[in-house]
């Protein structure tokens, strides 16, 4: 049997950045650090019974709660006043009553090893050249060799009498075990360590979440970036570039560009030691008084937006209804795509959402077009991807930054300038919409279709933190001159942008349709 110990709560330093959680629940890449784990121990131990400790005062979010049911994972939740060696002792006699096993993995909960060892009496070890209070097996001028948070016992029983023993001290009783039943010290293979707040950005930052049409490399203190189509990454550093000088405070610094071997162009920005918003939307626990002030900061950038116009070199040739008519032309576009690999029926069929009955995909993608407004009030420097994966919250410095701009328009033409209604509506797509949500698998789906109907039923798991920002959000001011439920038609409408985008994942594009529906429903329909 394998135990994750994550029974006490992470430090302050962490829990500024995600409230206050357990270590196996960080957020690394949209998903939880549980998830990574489970996946290495159940391709290492497939049949072995999995079980995760957690604090007693910890309430298990929805998400979490129909994740781990699905996955069979056994949870115990130990008092967080235990010390470490007395929270495995307690969670090791629950274990025992569950499972005849006579053996005994543990991992700790801020560890990820990317291979485990398939011997017994084992502590995996790894060499480490920080200055943390890691126990060190051996040291050197230049480096130490520590354990890692990885052990195997094959005597639980031995190691049970040596937990009860030095029930205060975890590391008495691994080194008693150790005197009687003599522990192998094997290399760790591909050691992750999230348990200090430096060693996870560093640690994050091995773990890239690019998409199949990017390429990130991130090395000495910067991201690469390159990929397809070519046009885009040519756009995004030239939005960089011409940032005027009032935005620069509101991005990481452009250190390069230029092509690749491969004639594929590239740039390069500084590494930011932060988390992107989406992830502590999903995954943290923060207060609703951190996200009235991210979205306090989110009102000054589109505020800083309309100060500093375009460069005078990028010449204003957008208006209104060139913008509108650029949209309309997209969303078009992405749907043909999308229904030319899609098993749906068609357009003109009927749609049953929940329970709910709404027209047809084609009424409902022209209604939302014809509640775009036509006003030049708004067009200015954008972003032009303003959703919460491109949006990071530095905590020190109480600043957002912002990553991978658009830098083009819909026509292909290089430009900052937009409409900053999309960008109000893409920051929507990620509050409202759930975007992110969905992506992170966070959600049931059943589906049906025939000539006639379309028959959708969607949960996404939410718990009430999550409503209570999205009432924050629907009620909050961005001082531009629009309201949230105003860009509601266009966040609709960017839910069936998404839809080609998603081919890998065909129940991700039936649940991001369905969620235009659910948007649809909520805000825009008369």
């Amino acid at each position: 049997m394998i135990l994750i110990a994550s029974a006490a709560y992470l430090d302050k330093e962490f829990q500024i950045e995600f409230g206050k959680l357990p270590p196996a629940f960080l957020p690394i890449g949209n998903r939880r650090l549980y998830e990574r784990q489970l996946v290495v121990i159940k391709n290492k131990f497939p049949d072995e019974d999995i079980y995760i400790s957690l604090p007693d005062t910890y309430e298990l979010s929805k998400k979490d709660a129909v994740y781990l049911d699905r996955k069979n994972i056994k949870l115990i939740y130990n008092p967080t006043t235990l010390q470490l060696g007395s929270s495995i002792l307690r969670s090791i006699s629950i274990m025992n009553a569950t499972s005849d096993s006579k053996n005994f993995r543990l991992l700790h909960g801020d560890t990820l090893l990317l291979d485990m060892p398939d011997e017994l009496d084992v502590i995996s070890v790894a060499e480490a050249n920080n200055d943390y209070p890691w126990e060190v097996e051996l040291s050197s001028d230049h480096s130490e060799s520590i354990w890692c948070g990885f052990f195997s016992f094959a005597n639980i029983e031995g190691f049970e009498e040596c937990l009860k023993v030095n029930s205060e001290n975890f590391l008495d009783a691994v080194y008693q075990y150790d005197k009687k039943y003599p522990l192998v010290r094997l290399p760790a293979l591909g050691w992750l360590d999230f348990g200090h707040i430096n060693m996870y950005f560093r640690s994050r930052s091995k773990l890239t979440s690019e998409r199949v049409f990017n390429e990130l490399v991130i090395e000495h203190g910067c991201v690469r970036k390159s990929g397809h189509p070519f046009s885009k990454i040519d756009g995004e550093w030239q939005w960089f570039k011409n940032l005027p000088v009032g935005m620069r405070i509101y991005a990481p610094n452009l250190i390069d560009h230029g092509k690749l071997d491969s004639g594929a162009p590239y740039y390069k920005i500084e590494y930011l030691a932060l988390v992107p918003l989406n992830e502590v939307y999903v995954h943290g626990r923060n207060s609703t008084n951190y996200w009235s002030n991210v979205f306090e900061l989110c009102a000054n950038f589109f505020k800083d937006c309309k100060l500093n116009k375009i460069k005078s070199g990028d010449s204003p040739t957008l208006t209104a209804s060139n913008f509108i008519c650029m949209i309309k032309s997209l969303v078009w576009a992405r749907v043909k795509t999308y229904f030319k690999y899609s098993d749906l029926k068609g357009l003109d069929t009927t749609n049953v959402f929940n329970g709910e009955i709404l027209p047809s995909l084609r009424f409902i993608i022209n209604d939302c077009l014809s509640k775009l407004k036509v006003t030049e009030d708004h067009l200015t420097l954008v972003h032009g991807d303003f959703c919460l994966s491109n949006i990071f919250f530095d905590s020190r410095l109480d600043r957002i930054k912002v990553i991978d701009p658009r830098g083009i328009d819909f026509n292909g033409k290089k430009t900052n300038q937009g409409d900053l209604r999309y960008d109000l509506a893409k920051l929507s797509h990620s509050i409202i919409g759930l975007y992110d949500y969905i992506i992170a698998g966070a959600y049931d789906l059943n589906y049906s279709h025939d000539e006639c109907l379309s028959n959708y039923d969607l949960k996404i798991h939410i718990d009430q933190r999550t409503k209570d920002i999205q009432n924050i959000f629907l009620r909050y001011n961005f001082s531009v001159g629009i309201t949230v439920s105003e860009v509601l038609p266009l966040t609709t409408l960017l839910f069936f942008t998404m839809l080609p985008l998603h081919r890998e994942d065909k129940s991700r594009q039936i649940a991001l349709l369905a969620n235009a529906l659910r948007l649809y429903s909520m805000g825009v329909k008369k």
